[in-house]
């Protein structure tokens, strides 16, 4: 990386400053960054909307606002945490620019890459209710379980793909910070808050939030604290220890034992659900009907992955799916009992669920991050999750399978069976637990021919979303969604 250096009279932490440097500095810092959802398309240009000082004796700090527009002209606002420091100290990684001033050498830096800021900035914000920016203000709201969290608060900044900023403080709590900034309340907040509230115990507790008050009356989160749970591990590094362990001692009770732990983790999602459509709790989390429109709706989105997805479908004995594949997606906008819509996890896979003390918690609720968040708020029926923990058993076992061979081998076909075995003993398992926890409620259709129908199109729909993200990145998986949806339209052929 190629830090660039400037040459600057002064500099401060404030818009006037911030205005006339980062618009040159942004294009080529964001593309650098992982949390940055647009990194293969240019920077245009960028501008700063507004810089909250952070109050610290110990550190010069500022959350900075910037609008960025793409060369595609897609437009979004993303938050930095920039400070100014003594580029010794700062690893380059996190360096926007070094710059050359009258009485010091010095740099612009991503404070949220640096513990012992990360330690100052929380400990600051825990004395505040407010921070004053130039054009608004940030609101700080924490609950007294934080507020009674005494320190040291040992901050661990967590480097994984995603998009926000995580940090872990002393075990105990950790704060995201949503980069991509929208109008809102962002739905990891809420849904923590409201699931907290609740009582629903298998999540991270809800501890706080920061939120922005714009100038145009709009409010939109900035970043929320949860309690930190120690854990073993997510559920698809638990699966795939699973499968592989299976594969090398095929035995009946290993079977067992791990499709109970699925159906585990089908209760837990059960009672997710029933959580949040809590009668009265929130008029946000209220159950509603599904209406014809919605059902239309849905089949829609799932013609349109179909059309995206169609290159895929190049031989002719592939073709042959699609005429099934339409009829199916036909039937579900006729679906005659599909029962209520709600608040969904909205992006459920092994990958957010964790493993901890011999129970499953379920975490990260911002939804598929691609979508606004007034998409992602949306209500859907529970089904939507429970077919992508489905599709996600079915991807673990490929994924075990490609680990040992390639699908033209001969050990690919010796292994496959076994794959399969285990992949469907945790679907059922795992379907069993979370309908038998649903049973007599609102979370499902009422009739079972309904409920399959539905489950079998929403899977259909998730397994076209796949067909057409393996076509554009991983070519080699295509096998795995073209795997469920032959399983789909032949089971609904029986």
């Amino acid at each position: 990386m190629c830090i660039p250096t400037r040459r600057l009279q002064h500099l401060t932490l404030d818009r006037e400053s911030l205005g006339s440097l980062l618009p040159e500095l942004l294009p080529s810092f964001l593309p650098t960054q992982r949390w940055y959802g647009a990194r293969s398309t240019p920077v245009r240009n960028a501008s700063v909307i507004d810089v909250i000082p952070i109050p610290d004796a110990d550190i010069e700090a500022a959350d900075v606002l910037t609008k960025v527009l793409s060369i595609d002209g897609a437009e979004g606002v993303y938050q930095l945490v920039l400070g100014i420091a003594d580029p010794r100290a700062i690893p380059e990684r996190f360096v926007l620019a070094k710059l050359e001033l009258p009485s010091r050498t010095a740099c612009l830096y991503d404070v949220l890459g640096i513990p012992s800021d990360c330690e100052r900035i929380l400990r600051t914000l825990q004395r505040r209710s407010a921070l004053a920016g130039s054009q608004a203000r940030v609101r700080i709201d924490w609950t007294a379980a934080l507020a009674e969290m005494a320190p040291p608060f040992r901050a661990r900044p967590l480097d994984s793909e995603q998009s926000n900023s995580s940090i872990v403080f002393g075990e105990r709590a950790i704060l995201k910070v949503f980069r991509r900034v929208e109008p809102g309340t962002h739905p990891d907040v809420e849904v923590t808050r409201f699931l907290t509230a609740v009582g629903f115990a298998d999540i991270p507790r809800y501890l706080g939030e920061l939120s922005y008050a714009s100038p145009d009356g709009s409010v939109s989160t900035l970043a929320g604290i949860q309690e930190y749970v120690a854990n073993d591990g997510d559920g698809w590094a638990d699966a795939l220890r699973r499968i592989r362990a299976y594969l090398d001692d095929p035995t009946p009770g290993r079977l067992r034992a791990d499709a109970a732990v699925a159906r585990e983790l089908g209760i837990t999602t059960a009672q997710m659900h029933l959580a949040l459509a809590t009668p009265g709790a929130d008029s946000a989390f209220a159950a509603e009907p599904i209406t014809g429109v919605d059902l239309n709706r849905w089949r829609q989105g799932a013609i349109d992955a179909l059309r995206r997805a169609t290159p895929a479908l190049g031989d002719a004995h592939l073709l042959d799916l699609i005429p099934a594949v339409e009829s199916l997606l036909d039937a579900l906008a006729a679906v005659p009992n599909p029962g209520r819509k709600q608040r969904l996890h909205g992006d459920f896979h092994l990958g957010q669920v964790l493993r901890a003390a011999d129970r499953w918690v379920i975490f990260d609720f911002e939804g598929e991050p691609s979508r606004p968040i007034a998409e992602r708020r949306g209500k859907h029926t529970p089904l939507r999750d429970v077919a992508g923990m489905l599709r996600s058993f079915d991807y673990a076992a490929f994924a075990v399978l490609f680990e040992r061979a390639q699908p033209a081998e001969a050990a690919w076909h010796q292994l496959e069976p076994l794959a399969l075995a285990w992949e469907e003993a945790a679907r059922q398992a795992f379907l069993q637990g979370w309908t038998d926890t649903v049973r007599d409620t609102h979370a499902a259709p009422s009739d079972a021919s309904s409920t399959s129908l539905l489950l079998d199109a929403l899977e259909l729909d998730k397994a076209l979303y796949e067909l057409g993200y393996e076509l554009d990145h991983r070519p080699g998986w295509l096998p795995i969604p073209l795997h469920g949806m032959k399983r789909i339209i032949s089971r609904r052929r029986v």
